[in-house]
């Protein structure tokens, strides 16, 4: 008996009972001539397509993940470029008063 309380929360679930839920809906109102084949194809559709997702949102966060890299080392080479430029601008100054105090 418990075997069949796991095998109805398993059914119950949402990764599971939704898609059958759903398939068993679109089988019905298509009302097909054969609905088990229909119900079967329909179901390795719906795992492509989910799988596409996936796919999709994976490469969704790894160019996510590229930009955020990509941003952050680009502060830091404009940090570094505005540094670089800082020091030049204080040798110069230093140098132009050098000048000065020897004209």
């Amino acid at each position: 008996m418990s075997n069949y309380r796991e095998d109805a929360e398993y059914l119950k679930s949402e990764e599971v009972g939704c898609v059958i839920a759903k398939g068993m809906a679109v089988t019905y109102r298509a009302d097909p001539k054969n609905p088990i084949d229909f119900f079967a194809k329909w179901l390795l559709n719906h795992s492509r397509v989910q799988r596409q997702q996936m796919q999709q949102e994976d490469k969704g966060l790894k160019q996510k993940e590229l930009q955020e890299k990509f941003d952050f080392e680009e502060k830091q080479r404009q940090k570094e470029r505005e540094k670089v430029e800082a020091d030049l601008k204080a040798k110069k100054e230093e140098a132009n008063r050098f000048e000065t105090r020897i004209k």
